[in-house]
């Protein structure tokens, strides 16, 4: 009996000490999942400001277009320097990680249909894109070779370690250095994304750094607010493409304000006939997304009309397909 006591006792201590060295395992880079190198949760948001300019990125919802899953994301740059209206730029995006590990986007266009899915990172070669297909989930110390038009212009060296984010925890990253003329590197870091964006060693600019974030409810950092004088506020008034379009039955509309005021947003057919009125009151300067339903309409065009009390208005085609 007391020899299997000893046993018991001996193979509990083996036990423990196995699970606490399992426990110690230093997480490396190369053993995170490409989609936790940029986490595409819906509410996730980042805020980056780089020399000149500044970024902003929002997941807003899950789509699917042409059986293909994305996820909507609402994109902000303004020019940080330049007197009002600050030269700003809002769009969205569809993107994905594919299950090669490359990040991908298509791009509205300013008539609401998509451009051709490409990699995330066109880098700029003597100002000409070069769409490289770059897999988060490449190793460290990967050397990937960059082709254009047969040609090979360069190479992306994958590198990576352990470093602290902006709340001081240590984390796993990856930076793809692009060994071209502009010499530009991405970084990204494990559970928050994007850390660090282009740059250009011929022009000696500096990477657009991130300064804030929201990343699966964590928070970290301060976003640009819309205080009045502020630089980072966004002076512009815009309706985004919807998304996604065509559709069936259902929309989003994203609309931005730069100040607050009286909005209407309304919805008609092809006869030029009312058929929705989806906002139709006083709000604050901001970045809006109303849900157009277009359920017991028929299929067919309509109209979306953003309108201001100034007089001001904008529109954006919309394809109802059943």
């Amino acid at each position: 009996m007391r020899i299997t006591h000893r046993l018991a006792l001996l193979l509990f201590v083996v036990l423990l000490a196995t699970s606490t060295a399992r426990a110690q395992e230093p997480v490396t880079p190369d053993s995170i999942a490409a989609e936790r190198y940029f986490p595409l949760q819906i509410g996730n948001h980042w805020y980056y400001e780089g020399f000149g300019e500044k970024y902003e990125r929002r997941v807003l919802r899950d789509t699917t277009v042409s059986d293909t899953a994305y996820v909507v994301m609402w994109n902000r740059t303004w020019n940080a320097y330049a007197r009002p209206p600050y030269d700003v730029r809002t769009y969205l995006t569809l993107t994905r990680i594919g299950a090669d590990g490359v990040r991908y986007v298509r791009r509205y266009r300013e008539d609401g249909t998509l451009e051709p899915e490409m990699a995330a990172e066109p880098s700029m070669v003597y100002r000409t894109p070069l769409p490289v297909l770059v897999p988060l989930n490449a190793a460290i110390n990967d050397t990937i070779p960059l082709y254009a038009d047969g040609s090979q212009w360069g190479y992306v060296h994958v590198q990576g370690g352990l470093t602290a984010a902006l709340d001081g925890r240590m984390k796993p990253y990856k930076r793809f250095y692009y060994d071209l003329p502009e010499a530009q590197a991405y970084v990204y870091m494990a559970d928050i994304g994007e850390f660090s964006i282009g740059g250009s060693g011929l022009y000696n600019i500096p990477p657009a750094a991130l300064v804030a974030y929201t990343v699966n409810g964590v928070t970290f950092g301060t976003f640009p607010t819309a205080v009045g004088g502020d630089r980072t506020r966004p002076e512009t008034f815009a309706l985004l493409p919807a998304s996604p379009n065509p559709f069936n039955p259902t929309t989003q509309i994203g609309y931005d304000l730069s100040a607050v005021g009286r909005v209407r947003l309304e919805i008609f057919d092809a006869l030029g006939r009312r058929v929705r009125t989806l906002v139709d009151e006083t709000k604050p300067a901001g970045s809006y997304t109303a849900t157009f339903d277009g359920a017991g309409l028929p299929s067919g065009l309509y109209l979306a009309r953003l309108s201001l009390a100034d007089g001001r208005s904008l529109t954006r085609r919309l394809s109802l397909v059943k």
